[in-house]
């Protein structure tokens, strides 16, 4: 199989026009080579919250360690009628003489938000390279509501240290059987191995005004030298409310 680096990027609530206004996709090396691939789009549309795969072959000498990061390149026209995309997720990995790395993984809302005014975002790899979590939560008949009513993310570590990540909806409303992604980077030093569970806290009130949350599934997964299902409770409801704010989930290694 040919080397090749693989891009999954996730559009949010503003899709990605297609036509004349379209995504470039160059790959930045640290020699200050550049290798570009226009319209990786295909001149399509790229729906609100829709994912999208693309990947393109690379060069036979290429290694991971020439990789410097990935620029992304919008052909928006500006004014009033140019179009404007929101990118809330990104995934970069390469495949390198038959061995996989992931290079970058962030998410937000928006990770990047692209106009005619602001076409060009460069994301760069940390170094060392860092461990990517990519959690992915399905709502289950429960919104959970957003506002003052959130989820945070809790990596719990086996030497009993943790690293928070608060807010991962960041105050939005997950819908009735939504889907929604949350990818973040841990420390280049760690591996799955480190990893010894994640906990999620909500912060829902009580009452009859509070809300509560059902969480239909959650799949953890851990990138870096290679893919590691982490834990996965599909078909496992979980029902967070006031009194029940907190779960833990021991990964499965």
């Amino acid at each position: 199989m040919p080397n090749n680096i693989t891009a999954v990027l996730r559009t949010g609530t503003d899709d990605l026009r297609g036509g004349n206004d379209n995504l470039n996709l160059i790959v930045l090396l640290r020699d200050e080579n550049r290798l570009r691939f226009d319209n990786v789009n295909d001149g399509s549309r790229w729906e609100n919250n829709s994912l999208r795969i693309v990947r393109r072959e690379l060069p036979d000498n290429l290694s991971f360690a020439d990789i410097l990061g990935l620029r992304l390149v919008t052909t928006f026209g500006g004014g009033i009628s140019g179009d404007n995309w929101s990118l809330s997720a990104l995934r970069v990995s390469a495949e390198i003489d038959g061995q996989s790395l992931a290079l970058y993984g962030e998410s937000g809302d928006p990770l990047a938000r692209f106009t005619g005014e602001n076409p060009i975002r460069d994301f760069v790899v940390p170094s060392p390279l860092p461990l990517v979590l990519t959690a992915a939560f399905e709502t289950g008949s429960d919104d959970l509501r957003g506002g003052n009513d959130n989820v945070s993310l809790v990596v719990v570590l086996n030497d009993g240290r943790e690293i928070r990540f608060d807010n991962v909806n960041q105050g939005k409303r997950w819908g009735d059987h939504s889907m929604h992604d949350v990818i973040r980077s841990l420390p280049g030093s760690l591996t799955d191995a480190d990893i010894a569970g994640v906990r999620l806290e909500t912060t829902l009130g009580g009452g009859p005004t509070g809300d509560n949350w059902n969480l239909e599934s959650l799949s953890v997964v851990a990138n870096k030298e290679r893919t590691v299902q982490l834990l996965s409770s599909a078909g496992l409801p979980i029902r967070f409310t006031h009194e029940h704010p907190v779960h833990y989930f021991e990964a499965a290694h």
